[in-house]
C-alpha cells in the first residue's frame, strides 16, 4: 500500500509475471474494463 504524489518517482517492482505491466496500464486506462482489488 502507499500514496504517489504528484512530483515523485514511484518504483513498482515485483517478480517476472507478478502484473507490474498490468497494473501500469489500468492505472494509464490504456485497457478497458473494470479493476477489482482483493485482500487484507
Amino acid at each position: 500500500s502507499g500514496i504517489a504524489k504528484p512530483g515523485q518517482l514511484v518504483a513498482i517492482m515485483g517478480a517476472s509475471g507478478a502484473g507490474k505491466t498490468t497494473l501500469l496500464n489500468i492505472l494509464t486506462q490504456r485497457r478497458p474494463g473494470t479493476l477489482k482489488v482483493t485482500g487484507d
